[in-house]
């Protein structure tokens, strides 16, 4: 039998690679020059990973010849992974070609239990710096154990005695820690005497009294909570502390040092609270003549930014006891303009020049701006090719509020490009380098163009695994305007991806990492599909932290590492609300997004109102079928009425159980197909007789039925778009031979545009339409299944499901088509705060043979909006523009999100 292994401690952490390397040189070889071919593998003590992962990682490979030199990278390799104690490789004597590989796992920390402790388990579990996941050091046991003991003795507890014990758990190399604290007789505070400052200022702002324990850690947090007191109050340089304890009395010191008052006169158009930001003082805790100069520098550059250039600042100071008081005499003199800006020696357009200045013409004068003015100017014509071009210092002429700025500029000659040359390429081809540099001869030559393409060319080659490529520039300038710019490429070494090792996915399997990855060991090495792939493994939504790195290299091979960190797999939300509609509503959810490690889903809601109750069950698989096709499965089961909502009348009552399994295809970033099976048993009761079309309105109703849609989306934000198009088409199909007990379909289809007119108003427009329409023996579709419009996500200005033909007692009673307009203007008031104006537009009929446009019902109104994270809440005001007798005004909807 011969082995090859590896060995790690933590007494050798620090050097186990130099080590590992001189111990793989004095072992013999596991077999011939040429190695043996693998027949079969067996492992021994393996649980953190599975098999195939560490066979990978070790490139062990049954059927293939066994490389020495590969196994020892791949023993390293293995031990980078970070649960290894050791790993040893040996052929089986009398079998061919077998192989037992033996693994000792390292322990990791389960969790941690605390007893006894007088300040609760977090203090204690704080101090001791473990939690769950963490490598457990049994050599470390007696420094957990003092660690515990000396943070216990601050609290208070001298006498504390602190036991820590590593108990096994029944998942093997996971460890549970047991803290039992015995805190024995505290020290207890008999006084606390101030020195420095009147007793009460001092003890009336701290947390700890007399008569309380001697806990340290407590009275360093009333020094931090006293150095802020004295900060807030002007203080420069408050020392609070140390504090010292003898015989039950604590000596507390308390020097809040000189006092710096600040007052400013003059300041008419500046904030005190604004200039007051700019002092320097109280950071450095001190007042210096250079400090005094630095702070009225700050000033009048205020003052220039606000168009004040000629601002002046005087200071006086005086000193009474331990007090400082400064004034600073402010003379802002005349708000200035820029009335006029003048070129001279210029042949480009001066409207285009003007555009490109900070200081243009309207623009607020500020003299601190002069210098980047020339700068911003020489940039633009070096842009356009103009290299050697001068610009004069400017000069300027105030008067009153007006500044006249004459610029001018000795441009020289434009230079164009007229050539590139590619040198040092030779595993690619210029067409192909080149092709991605976007350079084109004869337009003026840009030296940030030149950086882009030399950006781009290091770009290609590290796409094709040359990541120490080198590009270096030269340029070439002839008379009559004419530039070269040659590109030399260094190439360096052409890598392709190694292994691949992941660290850090200690719920999730790796195969949710590594379905993630869309290349192959072996493939050329490729920063950007890296930068993807991490990008794609962060969506996942299973890790707050993900790195992507290449960690070694060995031959044409570079091996890559993906450094994890998971986060909390759990879920729970709850929340409050109110409606216009509904009344009193809330909610809670709790869920689990990484079940199996297998990045699945489950969540279980519900939800309560004054007219609802609805309990949910959700699955969602992301990968159905190994398959990157989203599966969900849901269950709903509801009880809920309407209700008039002027009256509280119940117009019906529905129970129901729906049971639905849908599957998601992203055909491309922007366009998803969905297709959804649902079955909903359903019974309908307390009906008001005028809003009875068919026999299916009351009693039980089973529907069967499948709906594909189609949706494109390129809004920039789901929840709060400013620009972007979201659009789409459903059809809702039942149908007797889904077993379907009422036959039917429904074709939904709905546009929605936003637009940004400027920084804070948004332009939101939307149209909706359906057309449903009863097939075999259905004619007229069931209660539960028919068009309603009105109300806050509809047309406001009239009432939940209040607009639409209505039965002979005035209810009511859906229809078979609807067209449904939104414009809306939503002005940003404050990061949270926002105001909308809104035109509303809708009609539902009975049948398609019934549409008629001029049946269309407006509205128009405004609102408020408060943004949080699931959204905005609202109160709009519709308000009818074509009401009718016997209608009201307008109608106030409460809600919480966007109407569309």
């Amino acid at each position: 039998m011969k082995t090859i292994s590896g060995h790690k401690t933590p007494a050798i952490s620090a050097c186990i690679a130099a080590l590992f390397i001189v111990l793989m040189l004095a072992i013999p070889r596991v077999a011939s020059a040429k190695g043996i071919e693998v027949k079969s593998v067996k492992v021994e003590g393996l649980y953190s990973v599975g098999e195939d992962e560490l066979l990978y990682l070790l490139d062990i490979e049954r059927g293939k010849e066994l490389d020495r030199d590969a196994l020892r990278r791949g023993i390293k390799r293995a031990f980078e992974k970070g649960i290894f104690e050791n790993i040893s490789v040996e052929t089986i004597d009398g079998e061919d070609g077998a192989l037992l590989v033996r693994v000792e796992e390292k322990d990791f920390v389960k969790g941690v239990r605390v007893e006894g402790a007088p300040s609760g388990s977090k203090f204690v579990k704080e101090q001791l710096g473990l939690t769950q996941g963490d490598e457990f050091r049994y050599d470390l046991l007696d420094s957990y154990r003092n660690t515990v003991l000396e943070a216990m003795k601050q609290k208070g507890y001298p006498d504390a005695k602190v036991t820590v014990t590593a108990e096994k758990t029944h998942t093997p190399h996971r460890i549970r820690l047991l803290v039992k604290v015995e805190k024995g007789k505290p020290t207890m505070i008999k006084e606390i005497k101030i020195i420095g400052r009147p007793d009460e200022e001092v003890l009336d702002r701290m947390k700890v009294s007399a008569g309380e324990v001697y806990d340290q850690f407590r009275l360093k947090q009333d020094i931090e909570r006293l150095t802020k007191y004295y900060r807030k109050r002007n203080y420069l340089n408050p020392v609070v502390g140390p504090f010292t304890f003898s015989g039950g009395v604590v000596h507390f010191n308390v020097e809040p040092g000189q006092r710096l008052v600040i007052r400013f006169k003059g300041n008419d158009h500046i904030s005190r609270k604004k200039l007051l930001r700019e002092m320097p003082f109280y950071d450095a805790g001190q007042v210096r003549d250079d400090l005094i100069d630095e702070a009225v520098a700050r000033m009048i550059t205020i003052y220039h930014t606000k168009g004040y250039p000629n601002a002046q600042v005087a200071t006086v100071m005086n000193t009474e006891g331990e007090t400082i008081m400064m004034s600073f005499f402010v003379y802002e003199g005349v708000r200035v303009k820029v009335k006029k800006v003048s070129f001279k020696g210029v042949s480009l357009d001066e409207m285009t020049l003007q555009k490109v200045l900070p200081l243009r013409e309207k623009a607020i004068y500020n003299p601190d701006l002069l210098e980047s003015n020339s700068q911003v100017l020489s940039d633009f014509y070096s842009s356009l090719g103009y290299i050697d071009v001068q610009i004069a210092k400017p000069a300027v002429v105030i008067n009153g509020p007006d500044a006249f700025i004459d610029l001018t500029v000795n441009e020289g000659v434009q230079f164009v490009l007229a050539g590139t040359i590619l040198e040092g390429a030779e595993s690619l081809s210029e067409e192909e380098v080149m092709s991605k540099v976007g350079l084109k001869l004869g337009l003026p030559y840009n030296e940030v163009d030149i950086s882009d393409a030399r950006r781009a060319i290091v770009s290609k080659y590290r796409e094709h695994g040359f990541l120490d490529v080198e590009v270096n520039v030269d340029r070439h300038f002839e008379e009559g305007g004419k530039a070269y710019v040659t590109f030399k490429v260094t190439e360096g070494k052409k890598l392709r991806f190694g292994k691949t090792l992941v660290r850090g996915n200690q719920k999730t399997r790796l195969r949710v990492i590594s379905r993630e990855l869309q290349y192959r060991d072996g493939d050329e090495l490729n920063k950007t599909e890296m930068l993807n792939a991490r990008q794609r493994i962060y969506k996942t939504g299973l890790f707050t932290d993900v790195n992507m790195d290449v960690i070694s290299r060995h031959g044409d091979q570079g091996d890559v590492v993906i450094d994890l960190k998971e986060g909390k797999a759990g879920t729970f939300e709850f929340g409050l609300g109110y409606g216009e509609y509904d009344r009193f509503r809330g909610f809670f959810d709790v869920g689990y997004k990484n079940l199996f490690g297998m990045n699945r889903s489950g969540s279980f809601r519900t939800e309560v109102s004054s007219l609802m109750r609805r309990y949910i069950f959700r699955y969602n698989d992301p990968w159905f079928l190994e398959r990157r096709i989203p599966l969900r499965v849901y269950f709903i089961n509801e009880d809920r009425k309407e209700i008039n909502i002027d009256t509280g009348e119940v117009k019906y009552r529905v129970g129901r159980y729906t049971a639905g399994v849908g599957v998601e295809k992203q055909l491309n970033d922007r366009v998803t197909l969905d297709l959804l099976y649902e079955y909903s048993f359903t019974k309908t009761t307390d009906v008001i007789p005028d809003i009875i079309l068919s026999r299916e309105d009351t009693g039980t109703l089973g529907i069967s039925s499948v709906t594909p849609s189609l949706t494109y989306d390129s809004r920039d934000n789901p929840f709060d778009p400013t620009k972007g198009l979201y659009t789409g088409v459903s059809v809702k199909i039942a149908s007797l031979a889904l077993l379907s007990e009422t036959d039917f379909f429904k074709l939904v289809a709905f546009g929605s545009t936003f637009k940004e007119l400027s920084r804070r108003i948004v332009l939101a427009a939307s149209v909706r339409g359906g057309l449903a329409q009863g097939t075999r023996d259905t004619t007229d579709l069931p209660l539960i299944e028919r068009f309603f419009l009105g109300g806050r996500s509809t047309v406001r200005g009239f009432e939940q499901d209040g607009l639409g033909p209505k039965g002979p007692l005035g209810n009511p009673i859906g229809g078979n088509v609807f067209f449904l307009g939104n414009l809306e203007f939503r002005f940003r008031i404050t990061k949270s705060w926002r105001f909308v104006t809104f035109f509303d537009t809708g009609a539902v009929w009975l049948d398609d043979t019934d549409v008629n446009f001029a049946d269309l019902r407006y509205t128009a109104g405004g609102g408020i909006q408060y943004n949080t994270p699931v959204g905005p809440i609202r109160l709009d005001y519709g308000r009818k523009l074509d009401r009718k007798a016997g209608e009201s005004p307008g109608e106030f909807h409460f809600s919480i999100g966007y109407a569309f």
